[in-house]
């Protein structure tokens, strides 16, 4: 049960910070939350593939994450040749060759 209710309260939480956020005016800070929210729903998935398109998308997430915290540090660009977007793949393949 605690297993359950930890992954909840922290998606929710997410939610709360992107919501005072917005009010707010600080987009950067909605942006992290709603990226890190959607690696948490997307990490916890039983799920075994995913599609290429949606391996990129928790890739974009991560990388801008990643891109506030290292401020200016480094740049990057993905293109996906439309023949492979539906291609399903082992879900998190992709993220190792991303973070080294």
């Amino acid at each position: 049960m605690q297993n359950q209710i930890n992954p909840h309260f922290l998606y929710n939480t997410l939610a709360c910070i992107k919501s005072i956020a917005i009010c707010n005016k600080e987009n950067e800070i909605s942006e992290i939350a709603s990226g890190m929210a959607k690696i948490l729903k997307y990490n916890l998935s039983s799920e075994n593939t995913a599609t290429v398109t949606k391996e990129i998308e928790m890739i974009k997430a991560y990388l801008y994450i990643q891109s506030i915290r290292y401020y200016d540090s480094f740049s990057y660009s993905i293109s996906i040749d439309e023949d492979i977007k539906n291609v399903e793949i082992m879900r998190l393949l992709l993220q190792p060759i991303v973070e080294n």
